[in-house]
C-alpha cells in the first residue's frame, strides 16, 4: 500500500494493515511512517507488539517480561536523558531498597547476550553502590544479595535509539527528580534529532508547549551560564527562565541567581521585572524608538519574511510537475514548524 494511502486510512484500518505485515515488511514500512508521522509510527509500534504479547502464553510473557539479571551484563542507554546525580540521591535510593527491596524493576532491551537499560538509571546506580559495598565486605558471590537486579524486558525488535530517548526522559520526568539542565538537552537533542515539533513533543512527554519553549530556552543560554547553574546546584526551572528573559548581561544574570539563592528576590518580583521589560518596550516601540538588538537595517529582511504569504502563488504551484511539488510541499511543511517554533520562543 502506497504510504499516503496509508495514511489516509481510519486509526482501525491502519491497525488491521500492520498486523498483516511480516517482520521485515513492517520494520520497512514503519521507518516510511515515521518520517511523516513519528508519533503514529510510535502508536503503531507499540499496538503491534501490544498485539504480540496478548498472543502469547501467560507463562511464556511472565518468563520473557520479567527476571533478575547480573549487574554486569546491563549496558548503559546510550540516550540516558539524566547525566547529572547526587551523592544524596544515590544513598536515598540505597536506604529504600534496603528497607522496601526494589518495588519497581528496571527496564531494559534485550540485544543478544547483553541488557540496553532503558527506565531505571538511579535505581542501577544504587543496586551497583550496594553490591559493592558487599564486595567491600567479603561476602560470598552466592549470598549477595545486590549482585542481580530486576528487570522488565522491552520485547520489540523494531525499538529504536531514538524511541529509548523518548522513553527514557518520559520515565525520567514522571518518576524522578531530574536536573533542570539535563531535561533541558534532552528536549533539545530530541527536538533536534527527531525532526519534531513543539506541538508533537508535548504531546508525546505529557507536558505543555511552554513547558517545551522554556526548556529550550535554558538549553540555547550560553554555555557559560550553564555552567553556573550546575555549580549553583539551581534546579528551578521557572527562575532560571525568568532570568534568562531579562536583557541583562551575563554577570548580572549570575548575580540574580545568587540573589534568589540568598533569599534576596523572590519568583513575583522576578515576573514582575519581566513585566516592567515589557511594557518598557512596548512603549519604546510606540514612541517609534529602536529596539536593542533589532537594528533598521534588518526591517527589509523582516519585511520579505512578513510578505511570503503575500507573494505565493497557488496557481504557479499548480503548475509544478509531480517532483518539484512535492520538494515544495516539504520546504512548506519545514516552514510550518519553524512558524511554530519561533511562535513559541514569542511566549
Amino acid at each position: 500500500m502506497e504510504l499516503q494511502a496509508f495514511l489516509n486510512l481510519d486509526e482501525q484500518a491502519q491497525k488491521n494493515y500492520i498486523l498483516k505485515l511480516d517482520n521485515n515488511e513492517f520494520t520497512e514500512f514503519i521507518q516510511n511512517v515515521k518520517k511523516k508521522n513519528l508519533r503514529l509510527s510510535m502508536t503503531l509500534s507499540s499496538f503491534r507488539q501490544s498485539n504480540k504479547n496478548i498472543n502469547k502464553k501467560d507463562e511464556e510473557n511472565k518468563l520473557q517480561s520479567s527476571s533478575k539479571v547480573e549487574l554486569y551484563k546491563i549496558k548503559d542507554n546510550p540516550e540516558q536523558p539524566r547525566k547529572i546525580f547526587t551523592e544524596v540521591q544515590v544513598n536515598e535510593k540505597m536506604e529504600s531498597i534496603k528497607s522496601r527491596g526494589l518495588i519497581t524493576p528496571i527496564t531494559v532491551l534485550k540485544k543478544e547476550d547483553a541488557f540496553i537499560l532503558i527506565a531505571g538509571q538511579l535505581r542501577l546506580e544504587a543496586f551497583k553502590k550496594l553490591n559493592q559495598e558487599e564486595k567491600n565486605n567479603n561476602i560470598d558471590s552466592d549470598k549477595m544479595v545486590y549482585s542481580k537486579i530486576d528487570i522488565f524486558i522491552k520485547d520489540d525488535e523494531n525499538y529504536s535509539n531514538d524511541d529509548m530517548a523518548i522513553d527514557s526522559l518520559i520515565e525520567n520526568l514522571n518518576r524522578t527528580d531530574m536536573h533542570v539542565v539535563d531535561t533541558a538537552m534532552a528536549i533539545k537533542k530530541i527536538l533536534e534529532k527527531e525532526k519534531v515539533s513543539y506541538t508533537e513533543l508535548s504531546s508525546m512527554l505529557g507536558k505543555s508547549k511552554f513547558f517545551i519553549s522554556s526548556y529550550m530556552a535554558i538549553a540555547n543560554t550560553e554555555k557559560e551560564f550553564i555552567d553556573y547553574i550546575l555549580k549553583k546546584d539551581i534546579k528551578q526551572p521557572t527562575i532560571i527562565y525568568l532570568i534568562l528573559q531579562l536583557d541583562k548581561s551575563l554577570e548580572e544574570k549570575k548575580k540574580l541567581v545568587d540573589m534568589y539563592l540568598n533569599g534576596e528576590i523572590v519568583k513575583t518580583q522576578l515576573q514582575e521585572m519581566k513585566n516592567e521589560q515589557n511594557r518598557n518596550q512596548a512603549s519604546e516601540e510606540g514612541r517609534g524608538v529602536q529596539i536593542k538588538n533589532k537594528p533598521n537595517t534588518q526591517n527589509s529582511f523582516y519585511k520579505d519574511i512578513f510578505s511570503f504569504k503575500k507573494r505565493f502563488d497557488i496557481n504557479k504551484f499548480e503548475k509544478l510537475d509531480t517532483e518539484d511539488k512535492s520538494v515544495v510541499e516539504e520546504k512548506l511543511k519545514q516552514i510550518k514548524e519553524l512558524q511554530e517554533q519561533i511562535t513559541n520562543l514569542l511566549v
